[in-house]
């Protein structure tokens, strides 16, 4: 966790909110400041027009701070369960032990609510199935759908295995990492029992023990300018 506080679904509905607004009147004004600076002499000496060029880098710099927490943001939901109120954030997310029956039906619903958030984003339309059916099964046993077999999107079904490798691998509140070989036979066994695409898998895991997939961090860091 970063240490940030999670936003609420009233926050980040009022953030998206502003947004729009900046980005329809902002802009216009911006736009309307800077034509009429222009008619007002010449431009190069002209110190309205300074002005509004750096009114419209405010409004630019304002846009870009509230898509990036947007972007960022760890969106508290609710859902209402057997008459109780139950929060869907770090307190399930980060507890060391067993979930309850109820932080299990919040849990599930984590892949709808994602969706939700994201579907009004158009640079996210593309990822939408891999949010909602990334806890899909094979033997269609998985949530939310319940869908199976090739019904469920490819790019998901990649995704699970990843996901699942991801989780395996790294320390989490509730489980120590386990070692590759380890995490590789339990995998292996979750594909036996019709969890995850076994192709998919087969692949995978030859990627892993060819050594042709790099860690994450040795990742990040070829893609960092130089």
């Amino acid at each position: 966790m970063n240490g940030k506080m999670p936003m609420t679904r009233e926050g980040y509905d009022h953030l998206r909110r502003e947004l729009e607004r900046l980005r329809t009147e902002g802009r216009r004004k911006a736009s309307q400041a800077i034509a009429d600076a222009r008619g007002h002499g010449d431009i190069s000496e002209n110190a309205e027009y300074d002005a509004a060029k750096e009114h419209q880098a405010w409004v630019e710099r304002g846009i870009s701070e509230l898509e990036g927490k947007l972007a960022a943001a760890q969106v508290i939901d609710t859902s209402n369960l057997t008459g109780d109120r139950v929060t869907f954030g770090s307190t399930v997310l980060l507890k060391p032990g067993k979930l309850t029956p109820e932080e299990w039906t919040v849990m599930r619903g984590h892949p709808t609510i994602g969706e939700r958030i994201c579907k009004p984003l158009k640079s996210l339309r593309l990822v939408l199935p891999i949010i909602r059916y990334h806890h899909e099964r094979w033997d269609g046993s998985g949530y939310p759908d319940g869908l199976k077999r090739e019904e469920i999107p490819i790019t998901a079904r990649v995704l699970q295995v990843v996901d699942v490798y991801d989780a395996l691998t790294t320390k989490r509140p509730y489980k120590p990492a386990f070692p590759q070989e380890q995490v590789l036979q339990i995998m292996q066994s979750e594909a036996a029992k019709g969890w995850w695409d076994q192709r998919i898998l087969e692949t995978f895991v030859e990627l892993v023990m060819g050594g042709r997939l790099r860690p994450p961090a040795v990742l990040l860091a070829s893609l960092v300018p130089r």
